[in-house]
């Protein structure tokens, strides 16, 4: 018999809905956000964290949900964004958790479908697998992967250059992040790692922001690129898979500023939300091939936009993403 789950509904004006989950026999807390529906739908990961409290963890999961709602609208994909974030402590009875918070999604009936995210495990998926139809689960840490590159790849076209010359340092080589490294060889690239585990770093975590390269790429947590952080950057570019990837949206003008360009964090990391929407909508594989290859034609011209109206990129994607969330708003009250 599952362990009883308390549900408490957060204010959070702008949200569709923010819940709060507790599970005191496993000692489970757990925020839900579902920033924004669309069709009925919204989609999201599950993150699993050791957050230093409740509010961080919260503000997480909605800062997560939110970025949801624009890739997926930058995307044209069909739904809202949503977010699930489960505070990771030494008492936790980790795959009791992660069954609860699978049971809730499955009493959504389809209006979330839920995915891995940060600190989700292989386990930690099967034990969701078995209490909910509605997870994404096949190949996403490789098309997240592959939608960086291609990402990569849409800025040289649109600088006239090759990632075959190019240096890039790389922030993290977890499942992501590692197989960005990989792909990155394979095009012949030059790749410095750096990562908490000295195993597979070739140098310390905080001197990335000091390497020269000509691009970074943050694969790990968010808030990277900050006050602190950019004054210190010797790229030319930053594009990466981690989400929320400013600590400000004032950073984006830091950037800009020193004349680094940023291709948008829910731009370059949609390939997971590409394949784990259209596989949970029953598309078949070849559209889904289709969506994730129009990714590099997609960033070379949103880069080619930004420099013709000296813009950052992220105003530009925001920009469209507001326009498709605001129409799909005003579709939603017509019907």
């Amino acid at each position: 018999m599952p362990p009883a789950v308390e549900i408490t509904r957060v204010s959070a004006p702008g949200w569709q809905e923010v819940v709060r989950l507790e599970a005191p026999s496993c000692g489970m807390v757990a925020f839900v956000a579902i920033h924004a529906g669309f069709q009925g739908r919204s989609f999201g990961g599950i993150r699993i964290h050791r957050y230093p409290n409740e509010h961080a963890a919260l503000t997480d999961a909605k800062a997560l949900a939110w970025a949801m709602s624009h890739k997926l609208a930058f995307a044209e994909l069909p739904g809202g964004g949503a977010k699930a974030v489960i505070l990771d402590h030494p008492d936790l009875q980790r795959q009791a958790a992660v069954r609860c918070l699978g049971d809730y999604v499955e009493s959504l009936a389809g209006a979330w479908g839920c995915g891995p995210d940060l600190g989700f495990t292989t386990t930690d998926l099967a034990t969701l697998q078995d209490v909910t139809r509605f997870v994404a689960c096949q190949g996403l840490d490789a098309a997240a992967a592959a939608g960086v590159v291609a990402s990569m790849e849409g800025l040289m076209d649109a600088s006239n250059g090759r990632l075959a010359d190019c240096h890039v340092a790389v922030q993290g080589a977890g499942a992501v992040g590692g197989a960005v490294v990989q792909l990155l060889r394979d095009r012949g690239a030059r790749v410095t790692v750096a990562d908490i585990d000295p195993s597979r770093s070739d140098c310390a975590p905080e001197s990335i922001y000091d390497l020269e390269a000509d691009l970074l790429c943050p694969c790990a947590l968010g808030s990277v690129l900050n006050a602190d952080t950019i004054p210190r950057l010797a790229v030319s570019a930053v594009c990466g898979a981690a989400n929320n990837q400013l600590a400000e949206d004032s950073d984006a003008q830091r950037l800009h500023r020193r004349k680094i360009l940023l291709v948008p964090d829910f731009v370059a990391n949609a390939g997971a939300a590409i394949l784990g929407v259209l596989q949970m909508l029953g598309q078949p594989a070849a559209h889904i091939e289709a969506r994730l290859d129009a990714m590099r034609p997609q960033v070379e011209e949103l880069v080619r936009l930004a420099r013709q109206q000296n813009r950052p990129p992220r105003d530009l994607a925001l920009d469209l993403a507001r326009q498709r969330l605001q129409r799909r708003g005003s579709e939603s009250e017509a019907q």
